[in-house]
């Protein structure tokens, strides 16, 4: 028995459009393998290895079929986008209120 964690992936289960990202860049790994087949031998272990990672990094990542990891690593990545504008904004604020403040002498 394969116990890869890509082999959690069913037949039933289809990559949706959140996942479009992390298929391309599948393709542009596959087509490098393509082009450099030297590059094969070792490449299952090592995307073994990063897969693994991944579930790490992404909350509840452990417990997440690949396909579904690499849909909510998207969201992921979203979401921590989001939280950094939002705190570039608040800081932003504060600096100038504490512009303004200095200005009126308060």
């Amino acid at each position: 028995m394969n116990t890869s964690p890509r082999t959690q992936i069913t037949a039933a289960q289809e990559p949706s459009s959140s996942t479009a990202a992390a298929c391309r860049c599948m393709r542009r790994s596959k087509r490098r393998r393509d082009e450099n087949p030297e590059l094969v031998g070792g490449d299952e272990a090592e995307v073994d290895k990063k897969i693994v990672a991944l579930q790490k990094i992404v909350p509840g990542g452990e417990r997440l079929p690949v396909d579904e990891l690499f849909e909510e690593t998207a969201e992921y990545i979203f979401a921590l986008e989001s939280q950094v504008e939002a705190l570039r904004f608040l800081a932003a604020f504060v600096q100038t209120s504490d512009k303004r403040k200095r200005k009126l002498g308060g």
